[in-house]
This record gives C-alpha cells, sequence and structure tokens, in this order.
C-alpha cells in the first residue's frame, strides 16, 4: 500500500509539472501492484485498494485531459466513477462526476456537462461540502454563460459567492 500512495503522489506531482508520460508511469507501476493486491486473498485490505485505484484512474484520466485525448480520459474517469458508486464513496462520487463535466465542457457538450456537473452538486448539498459546492456553481455559471444565458450564469456565479464569502474568501 506504501508503494502505491508513493506513486499516486509522484504522479500528481509529475501532472502538475507536465510531466505527463512519467506521470502515466507511476499510474501504472502503482496499478499493477494495486491489481496483485486485489487479487490476493486479503480483504480486509479491499476497500483501501478499491480507494486508491479510483484515485490512480482519476490521475490517468488528468493526463489525458492535459494531453486533449478526451476519449480516454472519460473512459478513466468512468472506471474511477465505478469504483467510487460501489464503494459508495459520495465525495469521490461527486469529485468524479465533475471531471467528467469538465471534459464534456472541453468538447462543448454543455448538455451532458450540466447533467454531471448538477449530478455533483446534488451530492455535495448532501453531505454538506460547501467548498465544492462553490466549484460547482462556477462550473455551471460558465456553461450557462458559454450558451448565453447570462442571467442564468450570474445566478450561479452569484450562490458561489455567497459561499465563498462565507469562507472569508475574499481580498481586503
Amino acid at each position: 500500500m506504501g508503494m502505491t500512495e508513493a506513486f499516486l503522489q509522484m504522479s500528481s506531482c509529475n501532472i502538475n509539472i507536465g510531466k505527463y508520460e512519467e506521470a502515466l508511469k507511476n499510474c501504472n507501476e502503482a496499478l499493477k501492484i494495486v491489481e496483485q493486491l486485489l487479487s490476493s486473498e486479503n480483504h480486509a485490505l479491499r476497500p483501501s485498494l478499491l480507494q486508491q485505484k479510483a484515485l490512480l484512474l482519476q490521475n490517468i484520466g488528468i493526463v489525458y485531459w492535459h494531453q486533449t485525448n478526451y476519449s480516454k480520459s472519460l473512459i478513466n474517469h468512468y472506471a474511477s466513477l465505478k469504483i467510487r458508486e460501489e464503494i459508495k464513496d459520495k465525495q469521490g462520487i461527486a469529485l468524479s462526476l465533475n471531471n467528467i463535466g469538465i471534459i464534456y465542457t472541453e468538447l462543448y457538450n454543455y448538455p451532458e456537462a450540466l447533467k454531471k456537473y448538477f449530478a455533483a452538486l446534488k451530492i455535495r448539498e448532501e453531505i454538506g461540502d460547501k467548498g465544492n459546492m462553490a466549484a460547482s456553481y462556477v462550473n455551471i455559471g460558465i456553461i450557462y454563460a458559454e450558451r448565453g444565458d447570462l442571467s442564468e450564469g450570474i445566478k450561479f456565479f452569484s450562490s458561489a459567492l455567497k459561499i465563498f464569502e462565507g469562507f472569508g474568501d475574499k481580498v481586503n
């Protein structure tokens, strides 16, 4: 488990500095370990391993997003979502839905992006994740603004602003 965590963190760092091929190598090395451990008889590790696998698939999806390989990005984000649904990780499900929404936004598939953003928002409201609720409002507002519905966009941006102000997220 420690090795998979190290590979996961290295992949995140490599994504942040634009070393996408190195990030993919890190994720694939970790996935090999995770798969070996999942095939073992140690069922106590299963939830943690699945959580780790979902994070690795998410990172792979992020790499492909940065490389504008949106089909591979979606495949990995949907695979991550499936695992998160299996282990009932609500915060992770919302994150996966948001990531999928981002890819649909990149593809100008605004109806599908909105479906994913609203689904993520609903979960975030259920679990009281205010910071990410605000991020969902911003994403939804962007879609409405891109579609030319500025008044609806402003409505969602205003909702985000209220949350951010509640956190004291403002310049003095």
